[in-house]
């Protein structure tokens, strides 16, 4: 349930900004919008909340979520819609991604409270911390081949057994 109310968070954020930018300047119809912005929400929360956030923190995710943002809207602009190439997508496209990535930072901070909070607790319990088990190693290490070399000599040598 968590993960539906963030993607529904996410969604509303970039189709708002995607109206604002696309719908306003570029005239792309509503339907055309709704989806690139369902496309990119999909990618994007898929491979920058639930991948990159957990593992790299909020700056990464967020440069990785602009630039997602930047190539998927170019992109799918250029292909969903039959604008002429005497417009300038790219500029639209980029200044769509500034105001997704700003979106993107309170969002990551949401999602690292409220949904990703939940799921580290679930995992502490199933992993095993790797200093618990860890083999120590010192000075009193004994290289036992030496010794099993060393005590036949000896018991040639002398003629007797000095082990017994």
């Amino acid at each position: 349930m968590k993960h539906i109310v963030a993607l529904l968070i996410k969604y509303t954020a970039i189709s708002a900004v995607l109206l604002m930018i696309l719908g306003i300047f570029q005239g792309i119809s509503m339907p055309r919008i709704l989806f690139i912005s369902l496309l990119i929400t999909g990618v994007a929360y898929l491979i920058g909340d639930l991948f990159i956030l957990p593992k790299y923190g909020n700056m990464v995710a967020t440069i990785a979520d602009f630039g997602l943002s930047f190539v998927g809207i170019w992109a799918l602009t250029y292909l969903l819609t039959n604008i002429n190439l005497n417009r300038n997508i790219g500029a639209s496209a980029f200044f769509a991604a500034l105001l997704i990535g700003v979106a993107e930072i309170f969002f990551h901070i949401y999602m690292k409270k409220v949904v990703l909070h939940a799921d580290e607790g679930s995992r502490e319990s199933t992993t095993i911390g790797h200093d618990k088990y860890a083999m120590e190693i010192s000075d009193e290490y004994v290289d036992y081949s030496r010794i099993k070399r060393e005590i036949p000599s000896r018991k040639v040598e002398d003629g007797t057994d000095k082990l017994k």
